[in-house]
């Protein structure tokens, strides 16, 4: 049996405004097949792009074309604070 590895990159993140749900994260993958599916904590869209995030922490699980997972967390800050 082979066993696809693939791991995320450094996201790109927009932290939030103060009170307002502006934050954004943005993910990439390298050596996934496509087509790749995600799925984030919290309710968000599952696609690679997450906007109108709060402050917080977010989880996103991606499973490509294979079958294999990869698990990262990234965490959205408030801004001028």
């Amino acid at each position: 049996m082979f066993i696809w590895f693939y791991h995320f990159n450094a996201a790109q993140i927009t932290d939030a405004d103060c009170g307002y749900e502006n934050g954004s994260i943005i993910v990439t993958l390298t050596n996934a097949a496509e087509p790749v599916s995600y799925a984030w904590s919290g309710g968000l869209p599952d696609n690679d792009t997450v906007t109108g995030v709060h402050m917080g922490t977010y989880e996103v699980t991606a499973t490509d074309a294979h079958g294999s997972t990869a698990t990262a967390t990234y965490d959205v800050a408030i801004l001028n604070l």
